[in-house]
């Protein structure tokens, strides 16, 4: 089982933090890295940021919504309307 290494950090800011000190450890150019452990870091932390930015969406959308309701209700009442036709 592969080891987790973003799994407690909230921030991007603390992400990229232990992504750069955990590269310079496991980077396998370096006595005691490992490639495959290298990869596994890189891969979880682009995985890390996609989340993150989804989630920034998310935040972004529900501020508009409460924001405009009016128009994220003319906005989905059209959405509905063109699947409904299509």
């Amino acid at each position: 089982m592969s080891k987790k290494y973003f799994y407690s950090f909230h921030t991007q800011k603390q992400a990229k933090e232990i992504y750069r000190r955990l590269a310079k450890e496991l980077h396998p150019d370096i006595e005691g890295g490992s490639q495959e452990d290298f990869k596994e870091l890189s891969r979880q932390y682009q995985q890390f940021l996609k989340i993150k930015d989804i989630n920034s969406f998310e935040e972004l959308i529900n501020s508009f919504e409460e924001e405009y309701p009016e128009e994220v209700n003319l906005f989905n009442s059209i959405i509905g309307f063109i699947k409904k036709h299509k």
